[in-house]
């Protein structure tokens, strides 16, 4: 990969993000559906050099473990006219986790599965409730690394080095560890 094939996919998938829109005014459906696009994970940590040139994670850092704000905090777009107001952002920590719980409730699904780590994010999408605060834990692929993370508090550990703490509402860009 490099900037070229990256701003190529990006170009990419905004006309066909645009097609899907157009498609849906054309048919009516444009205030029934709820278009959503989630990244998974942010880029791959062998790609770091290609996120630093593009600035693929703004000011956010980008690390090799995975564990960077850079690396876990992906875009999810949200589009449902009748229920979301146009330009609203939230700087909710969420992940895929809440996405069974939040299009069961959005279908009017009753939820024959178990218990899940994730929680709706209906009523936080249409404005009717706050996220409620929980603490949210991610591990390395070798398990070598841990984050957790409650509020705009994170905890890095890493097996080879002392624990560090961050507050990200002050330093989203983790480069002052107040442990």
């Amino acid at each position: 990969w490099n900037v070229e094939d990256y701003a190529t996919r990006v170009r990419r998938v905004d006309a066909l993000t645009g097609r899907i829109v157009e498609a849906l005014e054309e048919l009516g459906l444009t205030n029934r559906t709820c278009l959503l696009f989630f990244g998974l994970a942010g880029p791959r940590p062998t790609l770091s050099e290609l996120v630093r040139e593009a600035h693929g994670t703004g000011d956010f850092q980008h690390s090799a473990n995975g564990l960077s704000e850079g690396n876990l905090r992906v875009p999810c777009v949200v589009r449902w006219p009748a229920h979301i107001a146009a330009n609203t952002t939230s700087e909710e920590a969420i992940g895929l986790w809440d996405m069974l719980p939040t299009l069961s409730q959005l279908a009017a699904v009753s939820r024959p599965f178990g218990p899940v780590d994730g929680q709706s994010l209906a009523d936080v999408w249409q404005k009717r409730q706050p996220l409620k605060t929980r603490r949210i834990v991610w591990r390395s692929d070798d398990g070598e690394v841990l984050a957790a993370r409650e509020q705009h508090w994170k905890l890095l550990r890493d097996a080879s080095k002392p624990p560090q703490l961050f507050d990200l509402s002050a330093d989203p860009a983790e480069e002052r560890d107040l442990s």
